[in-house]
C-alpha cells in the first residue's frame, strides 16, 4: 500500500466526499466513457475488483471506499469491476466512485418484455441494451469491447435492432411522452 493510499485509508474521509473526489479524478484522467467488456478482457487492468475484493469488505460501503481509494492513490488507468462477481447494483454504484470499466461475460439477460423465447442473437442484443441503459442512467457514455480473432475491438452500442425499441431505461417513457 502506497503512502497516499495509507493516508487516505487512515483519514476515514466521509464516503460521499471520497467518492466525489475519485469521480472528479476519473473524469479528468479517463473521461466519461465506460467500457463494457462482453468477453474476458485481453489486457489486464491496472486495478480490478472481483469476487475476492468484494468478499474482503463487510458491506458495499467498504467496497466503494476501496474503489475510490484505488482511483485516488492507485497507479492510474482503468479501474475494472467484474459485474457478475460483485453484483450489478454495486457495480453501478462503483461508477460514481471512480470505476470506468465493467466485465460482463455472462450471456444471461434480464429477459425483459417477454423475450424469454427469443433467439440467442436477440437476447445478446437485449442484454447489451440493458447494460447500456444502466451506464447512461449513471450519466456516462458506454462503449462495447468484444474479442474478435483474439483482439479486443471497441465499438459503439448497437442501436439498429428492434430490441432497442423494446428496452426503456427508467424515466424514458416520461421524456418520450413530452
Amino acid at each position: 500500500m502506497s503512502q497516499v493510499a495509507r493516508a487516505l485509508h487512515e483519514a476515514r474521509l466521509d464516503l460521499l466526499l471520497l467518492g466525489a473526489l475519485a469521480d472528479r479524478l476519473r473524469r479528468a484522467e479517463r473521461g466519461d466513457v465506460v467500457r463494457l467488456h462482453l468477453d474476458p478482457p485481453v489486457e489486464p487492468a491496472p486495478v480490478s475488483f472481483g469476487a475476492e475484493e468484494r468478499a474482503a469488505h463487510v458491506d458495499g460501503h467498504g467496497f466503494c471506499r476501496a474503489v475510490a481509494e484505488a482511483r485516488l492513490a492507485g497507479p492510474g488507468g482503468a479501474i475494472r469491476v467484474d459485474v457478475e462477481a460483485v453484483g450489478l447494483p454495486l457495480a453501478q454504484v462503483a461508477l460514481a466512485f471512480g470505476a470506468d470499466e465493467w466485465v460482463v461475460t455472462s450471456k444471461l439477460s434480464l429477459r425483459l418484455f417477454g423475450e424469454g423465447d427469443a433467439d440467442q442473437g436477440r437476447l445478446a442484443l437485449l442484454r447489451e441494451r440493458e447494460l447500456v441503459g444502466l451506464v447512461r442512467a449513471a450519466g456516462r457514455v458506454p462503449r462495447i469491447v468484444e474479442r474478435r480473432a483474439g483482439e479486443a475491438v471497441e465499438r459503439d452500442p448497437d442501436e439498429t435492432t428492434p430490441a432497442a425499441r423494446k428496452f426503456r431505461a427508467p424515466g424514458r417513457e416520461i421524456k418520450e411522452a413530452r
